[in-house]
Parts: C-alpha cells; structure tokens; sequence
C-alpha cells in the first residue's frame, strides 16, 4: 500500500513550511518537497491525467491521450471525527480491492470560519471532513467489475 498527501495551499511555499513544521515536525517537510504553482498550473497538477500534465492539455477537451482517467467515485460529508479504528478499517478494506482510493478533504481550519452563507458552499459547517472513495476503470480483466463491486457493497 501506497499513502501519498496531497495538499493545495493558496500563498507562498515559505508560509506553510514553517506552519506545517511547526505543527507536525515529524514530517520534516522541505521546500524542495512543495510545488509553487499558479491556481491552473494547480489543476493541471491535481487532474490525474499524468505527472507532467500542462495547462495546455487542460484545455484539449477532444484529447486522444492514453492518459485520461475514468472512475466511479462515491462520496459524502462526515459529521464526526473518524477513530483510528476506522480509519484502520477503511485502509484494511482498500488493501483488499485493486485499484480503490480514498480521498480525505479537510474543512476545518478557516474553511470552519466563513459562514455558510458567505459563498456558494454551505457543506462545509459543522463537517470537518469530505470524504471520497473511488475506482480507477478502464483496466482489462476482472479488476473494473471486482472494483465497482467493492465499492458498491461497501459504499452504497
């Protein structure tokens, strides 16, 4: 099993390094670790078509790449903090399925302290968590089936 964090910070890498080290120096983050973009240089980054995706290709909507995705993704709002024991269930889970991912969104922080009503997402209050599970397709053999099957029985 693999564990990658991914996170989108809106201002220079110098200003959460040293909130981020602070917090969590077991990290031991290094500037060399983070990337510096622009918001769409972000998107191009976060779009899951391949590491080295431009903004350009972003704008290919009729792309005969080989490297789009296609995925069934189940999500929701938790209301609750997830205990460790649930967290280690979900993970034992994943391990079972091919190709199911787990995607965590925080919404505390300043997301916590702008009303509901301020901008166009009221989802975020009193849910500290958006969580997502989702199944890469497009796979040959069994493994598209025995993956939306995981997915179905234990997200319906």
């Amino acid at each position: 099993m693999v564990a990658t964090f991914l996170g989108l910070y809106l201002g220079p890498k110098h200003a959460i390094l040293a909130s981020i080290n602070r917090a969590l120096p077991e990290l031991a983050l290094h500037g060399s670790e983070c990337n510096e973009l622009s918001w769409i240089e972000s998107m191009a980054y976060f779009s899951g078509i391949n590491q080295v995706t431009t903004v350009e290709a972003l704008r290919d909507r009729f792309s005969t790449s080989d490297h789009k995705n296609y995925y069934k993704w189940k999500s929701d709002f938790v209301r609750e903090l997830i205990s460790l024991n649930g967290i280690e269930g979900i993970l034992g889970m994943l391990m079972k399925k091919p190709r199911m991912e787990l995607a965590l969104s925080p919404f505390e922080g300043i997301m916590s302290r702008i009303k509901s009503d301020m901008v166009p997402f009221p989802h975020r209050e009193r849910k500290p968590l958006f969580l997502g599970v989702f199944c890469i397709l497009g796979r040959k053999g069994r493994e598209d089936e025995l993956c939306l099957h995981g997915l179905n029985s234990k997200f319906p």
